[in-house]
Formats: C-alpha cells, sequence, structure tokens
C-alpha cells in the first residue's frame, strides 16, 4: 500500500466497503425470498451458484468503482497500456464465450435456472470491468477540461 497516496487508498477501502455492503445485501435479500417464497424462488441451478453468481456481481462492481475512482492502479503504472490488452482480451473471450452460448444453447440455462457455465463469462466480463470505466473516466476528464 506505500505506493498509493492517500486518496487512493481511501477510495480502496470506500470501495471495498460499498462492495461489501453490496455483497451482503443481495446475500440477505435471497436468503429473505428464498425463505418467503421456497422452491419458487430458486434462480440457480445449486445454492452454490446462486451465491456464487451473487458474489461475481460484487467483485465486478468493486473493480469497476475502483478503476473508475483510479484506486486500481499505482500513480506509477502505465495503465493505458494495460486497459488496451484488458479491452481486447475481454472482448476475445466475449466473442468466444458468445459463440460457445450460441453453439450450445442449453448450456446456460438449465430448466429455467442459471448453470454453472455463467462463469465461462468471467474472464470477459473481468477484461471488460477494468478497461471500460478507465476510458470512461478518461473520456470524461477530457470533455470537463475542454468545459473549463
Amino acid at each position: 500500500m506505500k505506493k498509493y497516496d492517500e486518496y487512493q487508498i481511501f477510495m480502496k477501502y470506500k470501495c471495498a466497503n460499498h462492495s461489501f455492503n453490496l455483497l451482503t445485501g443481495l446475500l440477505l435479500v435471497n436468503a429473505f425470498l428464498g425463505v418467503r417464497l421456497g422452491s419458487r424462488w430458486e434462480w440457480g441451478t445449486m445454492k452454490e451458484v446462486e451465491v456464487l453468481v451473487i458474489l461475481l456481481i460484487a467483485s465486478l462492481f468493486n473493480t469497476i468503482i475502483s478503476v473508475y475512482h483510479n484506486a486500481w492502479y499505482t500513480k506509477v503504472n502505465e495503465k493505458r497500456g494495460y486497459m488496451w490488452f484488458f479491452l481486447i482480451s475481454g472482448i476475445i473471450n466475449l466473442t468466444f464465450t458468445i459463440e460457445y452460448f450460441i453453439s450450445n444453447p442449453n448450456s446456460l440455462l438449465i430448466n429455467g435456472k442459471i448453470g454453472f457455465e455463467i462463469f465461462k463469462l468471467m474472464p470477459a466480463l473481468l477484461g471488460l470491468s477494468i478497461s471500460i470505466p478507465y476510458f470512461i473516466r478518461e473520456w470524461n476528464e477530457k470533455r470537463m477540461e475542454k468545459n473549463e
């Protein structure tokens, strides 16, 4: 943490706190609806899939807000090269995953419930959630500089 300045450390903790609150809230809502509605509320093939999908949502949220608030990389890192790498690899992974789901249409949903195949999207979502917020932030900063 020595390579981060005070703002970045504060934002890392703030983003992690928001992500943990989101994770806790989603798990509580899922558990409450599962108890209240019983078997009608099952949206994953197993409870483990439901918990892992909720965990994936919270981790992607943490990644997106950390990158956007400049708390992902240190100030010393050359971010632009990393971001292009993550963008290209995310698009390639997304393309291959979509092709897989098109060729195996019953692999994503099993009897109307999400299966473990949803995690084939994770590398693509991670690559895109790292690069896209960075480029949006960069675009917003350039636009703000032009307006001043």
